[in-house]
């Protein structure tokens, strides 16, 4: 079932826009998290983050993480299109509210806060989530009109969320410093 679905996935995607090739790296620092069974907590990851067209649609900012779960890293990846930075900032201020909020209550929360298209066909999804009532966690499922990638979430403490937006809001006014290919002849 999942092989049929993994099949479908990749058909939505590619019907609807694949990527061209040569994606440049952006040299950026973002600490998305992951949840590390053996540890029983949340903990930072690696990340890539890079610059990708796609066919027939603008740039999208692509981050790419490391994940403790061995083979899934295709699953680890959010894809943000530059012409919705806004959309993407907006959800990231209402997190940043909410956390902030439930911080000071001492709740807990598993709330989806809303969803912005990130590639053609793809919606992310944004939530908060609290890992504990002193640490509530931004969300993000990348989610096709089958559903969402529910084991295969990125997750930022409220820090990181701060960097994931000033990081979008850098794409969408082209200040990322990227690398440079064409030095390394």
């Amino acid at each position: 079932m999942r092989i049929i679905a993994i099949g479908i996935m990749a058909a939505l995607i590619a019907a609807c826009g694949g990527l061209k090739p040569g994606a440049i790296s952006v040299n950026e620092s973002l600490p998305a998290m992951d949840y590390n069974s053996l540890t029983n907590q949340y903990s930072e990851r690696h990340t890539q983050i890079a610059v990708q067209g796609v066919v027939g649609g603008e740039d999208v900012l692509t981050v790419y993480m490391d994940s403790f779960r061995p083979g899934d890293s295709y699953f680890r990846k959010i894809m943000f299109s530059r012409d919705r930075i806004l959309e993407y900032t907006g959800l990231i201020d209402k997190y940043l509210e909410w956390a902030e909020m439930s911080v000071s209550r001492q709740d807990m929360l598993d709330k989806e806060i809303g969803s912005a298209w990130g590639q053609p066909g793809m919606k992310n999804r944004f939530s908060i989530f609290s890992a504990s009532v002193d640490r509530p966690l931004l969300v993000i499922k990348s989610c096709t009109p089958m559903g969402c990638s529910d084991p295969y979430p990125q997750y930022y403490s409220q820090d990181g969320a701060k960097m994931l937006k000033a990081l979008l809001v850098k794409f969408g006014n082209n200040d990322l410093k990227m690398t440079d290919p064409s030095v390394y002849q």
